[in-house]
């Protein structure tokens, strides 16, 4: 994959990197070849392995767990860099990247405390391996929707239970926590 992870001994430099600012969006290059059809083409042939690797759904999770959850990066710089950044850099500011008036609102619903093993068998990628095969992280995104306001006799929304809103300057984000409830 272009580019290729890194070595562990650049982890902190690239953390450091992202708490400061100088690098600015967390994005991946999702492109999920499968290893038996696909990625074996180039067993003889280095130039006809394709290219790239796939890591839309398992993004937000290990950057939680790698940045906020150990205090290298806060919960807004989390939604700057996977949000707000990206949002700017291709030029879609304030009408994606923000939870505002008139902006066309893509909400995560995240479950800070959700345990999960990264697995190809687990996850919803089409594709038979995971560059993370086996790591657990903690952090993941809720599949389901948002939990119904409660209203009061008069029909006024109260305030609904587990929800926060996490504002700092132009950076916004949902923050809705449920216990983790398993489906069957």
């Amino acid at each position: 994959m272009s580019p290729p992870l890194r070595p562990k001994e650049t982890q902190e430099r690239l953390w450091r990197g992202l708490a400061f600012n100088d690098l600015q969006a967390i994005s991946t290059d999702h492109c999920p070849f499968c290893m038996k059809e696909q990625k074996t083409l180039g067993k003889d042939d280095f130039s006809k392995i394709p290219n790239g690797a796939p890591g839309i759904e398992t993004r937000m999770s290990l950057v939680y767990d790698g940045g906020v959850r150990t205090g290298r990066i806060s919960l807004n710089r989390f939604v700057e860099l996977t949000s707000t950044s990206p949002a700017k850099i291709f030029g879609l500011f304030p009408r994606k990247g923000t939870i505002a008036p008139g902006s066309d609102a893509d909400i995560v619903i995240f479950d800070p405390e959700k345990k999960v093993r990264l697995s190809a068998k687990t996850l919803h990628m089409k594709v038979d391996y995971n560059p993370y095969e086996g790591r657990e992280v903690v952090g993941r995104d809720r599949h389901g929707h948002l939990p119904r306001p409660r209203r009061d006799r008069r029909g006024q929304v109260r305030r609904t239970s587990g929800i926060r809103i996490i504002h700092q300057e132009s950076v916004t984000m949902t923050h809705c926590y449920e216990p983790s409830k398993r489906r069957r």
